[in-house]
């Protein structure tokens, strides 16, 4: 009994061995290999679609395909800039879906509360156009962060292509004064 435990003992040993040298890789060259030539992002712009990228002559579908492209570099600034870009597009629609209905649900509100002979609301017809107005704000916040997020992807490719050329200390601010009223306008969020 001994012996068939020793021998099994020594089949596994021997066969964990032969795997572990079996999948031991030989260096090839000495040379690391070279990291794959990445080309810049092109951007055009049109009428009609916006802003458009393309890499390698092929249009970027998607803002998932464009993050996929610059992600590899793993640049903490252009990721930002894409993260900044996804949440305000995100913040851009909601904003604009609630304000468009508030927009339309307080016009309506208002609408069938309008008292045509004095010519005047009652109190739910101007909590209505309360409404309309809040919701037109909204609108207006949402097309900023529609903007926003467009602004910051096109930074972020931007920063990437000047990555690709070698440019990376040329592209790591937007050279703006330091302090005052120029540098807070300029930086304004909502």
């Amino acid at each position: 009994m001994l012996k068939k435990t020793a021998a099994f003992f020594s089949v596994l040993i021997l066969a964990f061995l032969l795997q572990s040298v079996g999948s031991a890789q030989t260096p090839q060259s000495a040379t690391a290999p070279q990291p794959e030539k990445r080309k810049p992002i092109v951007s055009k712009w049109t009428t009609l679609d916006g802003m458009r990228y393309y890499y390698a002559g092929v249009k970027v579908a998607d803002d998932d395909s464009l993050k996929n492209l610059i992600s590899p570099l793993k640049d903490p600034e252009a990721n930002r800039l894409l993260d900044v870009s996804s949440g305000s597009h995100t913040a851009g629609v909601v904003f604009l879906v609630g304000g468009t209905a508030c927009l339309i649900g307080g016009l309506s509100m208002a609408g069938g509360n309008y008292d045509s002979n004095s010519q005047s609301f009652n109190s739910t017809g101007t909590a209505g156009l309360v409404v309309a107005l809040v919701g037109l704000v909204g609108d207006y916040v949402g097309v900023f962060k529609l903007e926003e997020s467009m602004t910051s992807k096109f930074a972020a490719v931007q920063r990437y292509n000047a990555l690709v050329r070698g440019e990376d200390e040329a592209v790591t601010s937007w050279n703006l004064p330091k302090a005052g009223i120029q540098t807070d306008l300029l930086t304004f969020k909502f």
